[in-house]
């Protein structure tokens, strides 16, 4: 769980390094978020769909989907070359995306990589700090 919005407090931090948990739970996240929106959004649609009395709300749910779309970008980038960094990449490297058709399959095979073990020039393995940091249960119970 705390994978899923370590993305958020990291929000414009694009140095360091992420794990591959980091970035594919915050990716699934995104996804639940968006995919919730719109089927919301579809349903209302059809439920509506014929009638001569539209609701002016039908449309709420797709505009809330793109909002958050575009107040998740920013984090989500930083996530992705945070990933980058991890593989001892460019952060620039994630302009790969803007490549039609086949930039998205590249980015994610990128993503699915495992990171460079030990330090990199970007920082310390995202794997060896977590085994050195005490889980927030521990915290609590000691």
């Amino acid at each position: 769980m705390k994978w899923m919005f370590l993305p958020l407090k990291r929000y414009v931090d694009f140095d360091g390094r992420s794990s591959r948990s980091e970035f594919w739970w915050f990716l699934l996240f995104v996804l639940t978020v968006v995919i919730g929106l719109t089927a919301i959004g579809i349903g209302l649609g059809a439920y509506y769909y014929g009638r001569s009395d539209p609701t002016p709300l039908l449309g709420l749910p797709l505009v809330a989907a793109m909002i958050f779309l575009l107040a998740i970008l920013v984090p989500l980038i930083a996530v992705m070359v945070r990933r980058l960094h991890d593989r001892d990449l460019s952060g620039w490297f994630v302009l790969i995306n803007l490549i039609p058709y086949v930039g998205w399959l590249i980015s994610i095979v990128f993503m699915m990589l495992p990171g460079t073990p030990g330090p990199n020039t970007h920082g310390e393995n995202p794997l060896e700090e977590q085994a050195h940091q005490p889980d927030q249960l521990e915290q609590i119970f000691n």
